[in-house]
Order: structure tokens, then sequence, then C-alpha cells
């Protein structure tokens, strides 16, 4: 991305190993229509070519991440799934064609710590929100924040504070 290119080797069990908890944790299945937000050359898009692929699910991709095109593939192509980092989520939330969605649209974010509103805003936009971490090194995401059921009795402000965080490890870590 915008570092030196760090030249990390990865095997194809690992590789395998995380597309699984990808699809496990993303929750792909045959329905799946996946929006390509990040980029395929990262961490090989956090092996989630291989996540969709294995689940079955549709691949949705862009000429390039603008609000517009996003919003397109969001209204008229059935989207159920995309992954970006809160800049993607920015775009989503802070565009003037934003609106609540009719549709589930789950959204894994990583890169850098959402921000609580921004988590609040996706969510006014019956948007969910999956916050996890990760690392070249071991091909993309690595924790996640797992949602708890008592944060349902939080209101907004405070649930998308726990949202906002990570750090249960994977299935596969």
């Amino acid at each position: 991305t915008t570092g030196k290119p760090k030249g990390v080797l990865y095997s194809h069990r690992g590789s395998y190993l995380n597309s699984l908890g990808e699809a496990h944790h993303q929750g792909f299945t045959a329905k799946t229509r996946y929006l390509w937000t990040l980029p395929m050359f990262h961490c090989n898009g956090w092996c989630t070519p291989w996540a969709v692929t294995a689940a079955g699910g549709t691949h949705l991709c862009l000429r390039g991440v603008r609000e517009d095109s996003v919003w397109d593939a969001i209204e008229d192509l059935g989207t159920t799934h995309l992954c970006g980092a809160p800049t993607v989520c920015s775009i989503i939330a802070d565009s003037t064609r934003a609106h609540q969605l009719d549709a589930p649209l789950r959204i894994t974010t990583a890169g850098a710590p959402p921000s609580p509103a921004i988590i609040s805003k996706l969510q006014k936009l019956g948007i969910e929100v999956v916050h996890v971490y990760g690392l070249t090194e071991v091909y993309g995401p690595y924790t996640v924040c797992e949602y708890q059921d008592e944060w349902d009795a939080l209101d907004g402000p405070d649930r998308a504070a726990k949202l906002a965080r990570q750090g249960v490890g994977m299935i596969t870590a």
C-alpha cells in the first residue's frame, strides 16, 4: 500500500487457512455478492478472493473506489459484503446518496481503527460493521471484534465504541 514492499512469502496452507477464517468471520455463503473495494494486491485482498470463491459467492469488481460506483453496486447489484479501510466506510457513510438499506450489508474494516462516529452512521443506514486487525505477515486479518449479545442493550454511541475495538483471535488464529 503506502509502505515499502515487505517481500512476505505466503504458503498455500497459510493462505488456505486464512481464507477459511475469512469465510467464517465475514459470513460468506453462496448468496454472497462481494464488492471489491479492498485492493486485491494488499495481502492478496486479505485472502478474500479465495474465501468468496470457496463459499461459492459472486465477485463484483469496480474500476475505482468512488462514491457513485460504490453506491451503484450497493443499490443495483445487490452487494452483501465488502471490505476496506475506514476511508471506504466514510465514502459510503458520508455520501449524498447514503440512505437506509433494504437488504443487509456487512462491511469488514481494518487498516486503522474505525471511529465510533463512522460506525454509528453506517449502523443508522442498516450496515453491519466488523472490525478486524492483521498484518501482511499473517495473511491479513488475524483478530476480530467478536460481537457480544449484551451490547444490544447499549445505546448507539456506546455500542459503536465497542465495535471500534478488536482483539479476539479469528478461528484459525
